[in-house]
């Protein structure tokens, strides 16, 4: 991976950055399993399952905004290409462009800090026609983190 980013500070209060990311995907070529103990009656075999994915870019913004001295509100968009090509996309990884909405929480008690996040990724409908499976692919995530620090 290689991350490009610049970070802007035009208040006090508030700060801007934005990335350019590119990943190179293109190294995982192929999947391959090589079992100590094959299980041939179960289809627990060696194997090597085609990748071919591709390097693609993201571009990512956010801004973190000190509300007062305790409380920072966060928000963040990433626009990230999708890696995996026609011919080798699969229902365990049903990967399409997506974009990726961010709100955060942050409140800061003298040496307590508590942190909250929702993730909102929305992936771009993909159609696909190979030989693995052919269909429509529609994704929707959510993801909720909280996180608890102390200050030394």
């Amino acid at each position: 991976m290689l991350t490009i980013g610049a970070a802007f500070k035009p208040s006090e209060k508030a700060t801007f950055e934005i990335d350019f990311e590119r990943t190179g995907w293109s190294s995982y070529d192929s999947l391959n399993v090589d079992l100590e103990n094959e299980v041939a009656p179960a289809g627990f075999t060696d194997s090597t399952e085609a990748k071919d994915w591709k390097d693609v870019w993201a571009i990512k913004a956010g801004i973190e905004y000190k509300a007062t001295e305790r409380i920072s509100l966060r928000g963040g968009y990433v626009y990230e290409n999708n890696p995996v090509p026609d011919h080798t996309l699969e229902p365990g990884f049903p990967d399409s462009d997506q974009h990726n909405i961010s709100l955060g929480l942050g409140y800061r008690f003298d040496k307590l800090v508590i942190d909250a996040a929702n993730l909102v990724t929305i992936y771009e409908d993909r159609k696909v026609e190979n030989d693995i499976l052919s269909g429509e692919y529609r994704n929707l995530a959510h993801s909720v983190g909280l996180s608890l620090g102390y200050r030394f």
